[in-house]
Parts: C-alpha cells; sequence; structure tokens
C-alpha cells in the first residue's frame, strides 16, 4: 500500500456543510487535485510528476522503485472512470492540512483511497482493497518470473583465447530479469570447464561474491578453489545493475593443481537466481596450449 500514518485531532464536518464555504471548499478542491494527480501520476508511471505534487515524507516512504511497482499495479486495474468522495477532516488548524477519503473506481474493481494533503502537497496517500491488493501480487508475481537471461558474455583476453596450462580464465558476464526481494537479488554462480567431448574437466561451485565486498573471501570450494602463492582465490565479483534486476558479473578463476591437458575447451558458467529458485547456463571456448 502506500502512505504514512500521522496523529492529530481532527474537526469532522459533513460533506453538506460545505455548501457556501469559503476556506473548508478551498481544502476539498486540495483533495480532490491530490486525488486525480495521484493517480493519474501512477497511471502514466511518472515518478518525476509524483515528486513534484508529494510532501517529502511521502517521497521517503515510497522511493521510485516501490513507486514503479505500485504504478503497475494501478496500470492493471484498467481504465479509470473516477473518483468519489467519501468523507473529508478539517483538522483543527489549516496548517495542519486536510484528510479525506474517496472510493477510486477502476474497470477491474473498486478500491478505497485515503488522502492526507498539507499546503498542497501530498503527505499521504494509501490504497487499499482486494482490487489493488490481487494486482500488486500480480505485478510480484510477474516479476518473479521475468525472463531471466544472459545478455552478454566474453573472456576479458579477447574471444576463444589460448591460454598456457597455468594462466587464470579471466570473464566478464551481464545478466538480466532476476526476481527482486527486499530491493535485492541474490545470485549463485558455479563455473566448469567442458572437455572436447563435453565431460567435465574442472569444476568450482558457489564462487559468488558481493563485488562491493570483494574484500572477503570466496567460498571454498575444496581444491579447485585453493589460492595460489599470493593467496587469491577464484572468485566471481558480482555488481548490481542500474536495472532493477540485473547484474554484471566479472570472473577470475584460477586453474586447478594438476593443469590440464592441451586441448580444446568450454568455459561453462551458470547463474542460480536464488529468489526464484531458476538457472540459466552460457558457454564459451577456448584452448589450453602444450607448455
Amino acid at each position: 500500500m502506500l502512505g504514512l500514518g500521522f496523529r492529530a485531532a481532527c474537526l469532522i464536518l459533513a460533506l453538506g456543510s460545505l455548501a457556501g464555504c469559503g476556506l473548508g471548499c478551498g481544502q476539498k478542491l486540495a483533495l480532490d487535485r491530490g486525488a486525480d494527480d495521484g493517480v493519474a501520476a501512477l497511471r502514466k508511471s511518472d515518478y518525476p510528476g509524483f515528486l513534484a505534487i508529494t510532501h517529502p515524507d511521502m517521497q521517503r516512504a515510497l522511493p521510485r522503485p516501490e513507486f514503479e511497482k505500485m504504478a503497475e499495479a494501478v496500470q492493471r486495474l484498467g481504465a479509470y472512470r473516477g473518483c468519489t468522495m467519501k468523507g473529508v477532516f478539517f483538522m483543527a488548524y489549516p496548517v495542519m492540512g486536510t484528510r479525506g477519503t474517496y472510493e477510486l473506481d477502476f474497470a477491474q474493481g473498486r478500491v478505497d483511497l485515503e488522502l492526507f494533503v498539507v499546503r498542497g502537497k501530498i503527505r499521504r496517500f494509501y490504497l487499499a482493497g482486494s482490487a489493488i491488493e490481487s494486482a500488486l501480487e500480480e505485478v510480484k508475481e510477474a516479476a518473479r518470473v521475468a525472463a531471466f537471461t544472459i545478455t552478454s558474455f566474453r573472456f576479458l583476453a579477447g574471444a576463444a583465447p589460448s591460454l598456457a596450462p597455468a594462466d587464470p580464465v579471466l570473464f566478464t558476464l551481464a545478466a538480466e530479469g532476476l526476481a527482486v526481494e527486499d530491493g535485492a537479488t541474490e545470485v549463485g554462480c558455479d563455473v566448469r570447464f567442458l572437455d572436447g567431448a563435453g565431460q567435465v574437466a574442472f569444476a568450482v561451485e558457489k564462487v559468488c561474491v558481493d563485488g562491493t565486498a570483494a574484500s572477503e573471501e570466496a567460498d571454498d570450494g575444496g581444491d579447485s578453489v585453493a589460492g595460489r602463492n599470493s593467496g587469491i582465490q577464484s572468485r566471481v565479483l558480482v555488481n548490481q545493475g542500474a536495472k532493477a534486476g540485473a547484474v554484471s558479473l566479472t570472473g577470475l578463476i584460477l586453474p586447478p593443481r594438476v593443469p590440464l591437458e592441451a586441448g580444446s575447451y568450454r568455459l561453462e558458467v551458470k547463474l542460480t537466481d536464488a529468489n526464484a529458485d531458476r538457472t540459466v547456463t552460457a558457454t564459451q571456448p577456448f584452448t589450453i596450449r602444450s607448455r
């Protein structure tokens, strides 16, 4: 839902008593305008417009990612048919603002709105009811099952590099469509070298490390990830992308202690979207030269 709670003494006036009023009519008009403008911003996914009409408290309560989720839910309700005011509550002092309740009519159902306007800015915009709750659940589920794909994958040394047996493998990879929960993705990464017959010649499991905490040790999967002289370990650094559900990875995979034979191999990287329990795999060819 949207909004912030507030506590204040208020004076309650029946709608009919607004006839011939002065300040009260102005406050009601401010509420009506806030309801219309708030719904319009959500229906258009207009975050800059939302910032222009809202109080800082509202902006802190609804940062852009949450606004976009609510906007998508409102859009799923279909055509907007208008609203009906159910009540208006004038605060004891005008500077404290005005509270109003509305019923919003959409093609897919009706939604209750509680609105609180202070000096022309929306401080509370709370949507409730089964229609909006169902729409929000649909948005959440859609985010979980969005296409999970690897959008780029290459060696840092160039395409199909030729490596000496003791050379590390360096690669970069980007993926999108990961499920976001509590504002973050959770990525797992397994790396394998496949020989010419498609058999696993070398494997490094659970090697992902948060790129913002790169100094931490990567998970130790046994001899395959043991560091060499410098203590460096195989690892894949994961950084969150600018787009929700997107990540970029940079991998450093040390060779096994027993060198692989010369020949053709494929680097296989399997990513796991832990929030949605699904995987995606990509491969790239490379060769190991004779000593």
